[in-house]
């Protein structure tokens, strides 16, 4: 039990902590390093997936911002109600979005069992991954896949769409968004949730540029 004891005239009070008087502040920091630590709220983030195939002139970039904000509010207004989503719309000014974008990593590894000297003259050449997307969503379709198996086409709209089947194993809400009336899969959003639930499932995925 504590009692506490005014000194002469200055208006701090002493504590009696285990039979001994402690100075008034270092009271106050011993009761304080006393008390059990409250665990740090975890941060809330909404993550949003985009296609990085679909681009200029078919994709304007206002279209493409389009689809994210309709992913992202279709997601919110369906867990409206949940508690992560409350706590994330009451951080009105500091609210966390991860803008991240889908490609298809189903291509095979150039490097694999090649020697050091082969890996050296191909470190030596440039190659832009937008322009080989354009170059293989420049394919034609109807023709066989060639000796490595993979089909000249590589669809994007694919991959969104397995991630959003793999979301939806690992339980995850999430909102898949199909533009109309294209019926095209464009882009998907989590529900605002804690960010260490999902980076797991997120760290595969390149930040938009």
């Amino acid at each position: 039990r504590a009692a506490s004891l005014r000194r002469g005239g200055a208006g701090l009070r002493d504590c009696v902590i285990a039979g001994r008087a402690v100075p008034g502040r270092a009271a106050v920091a011993a009761v304080a390093a006393a008390a059990p630590m409250a665990a740090p709220a975890p941060r809330i983030v909404q993550y949003v997936v985009l296609r990085a195939d679909l681009r200029a002139p078919a994709w304007s970039r206002g279209a493409l911002v389009a689809q994210a904000c309709h992913a992202c509010l279709a997601a919110v207004h369906l867990a409206r109600e949940h508690a992560d989503t409350q706590r994330y719309l009451q951080q009105l000014h500091h609210m966390a979005t991860v803008v991240l974008q889908e490609y298809t990593n189903n291509l095979p590894d150039v490097l694999e069992d090649r020697g050091s000297r082969e890996i050296e003259e191909l470190e030596e050449f440039c190659i832009w991954q937008g322009i080989v997307l354009d170059r293989l969503m420049g394919l034609k379709d109807d023709k066989s896949c060639g000796p490595d198996g993979l089909h000249p086409k590589v669809p994007d709209e694919e991959s969104l769409v397995k991630l959003s089947q793999r979301l939806t194993e690992e339980q995850v809400d999430h909102k898949l968004w199909v533009e109309q009336p294209e019926n095209c899969p464009t882009c998907l959003a989590l529900r605002p949730c804690p960010k260490e639930q999902v980076q797991g499932l997120m760290k595969n995925l390149k930040l938009l540029k």
